[in-house]
């Protein structure tokens, strides 16, 4: 469950009814945050293939399936089919 916007008060998860923080040990003078069992990290694509396209060395192998077509009738590659 992605605890966002109007869910981000919960603390159940509606689905599993599994507990959304990790359960505190008391032995702490003081008390600490609670941690979430996970969280969702966004990584923007765009940015990341800039930097891929920008860089000589990997260009070469990001345009490969382009370049390096074989006409044989052998699918050895998922960019060999037609689809």
């Amino acid at each position: 469950m992605l605890y966002y916007n109007d869910d981000a008060a919960e603390v159940i998860c509606r689905t599993y009814n599994a507990p959304r923080f990790k359960p505190n040990s008391g032995k702490q003078r003081r008390p600490k945050k609670d941690v979430s069992y996970s969280r969702l990290f966004y990584l923007p694509i765009i940015p990341r293939l800039q930097r891929l396209y920008a860089s000589m060395s990997s260009t070469g192998h990001m345009r490969w399936n382009k370049e390096k077509i074989t006409k044989s009738d052998v699918l050895s590659h998922p960019s060999d089919a037609e689809a």
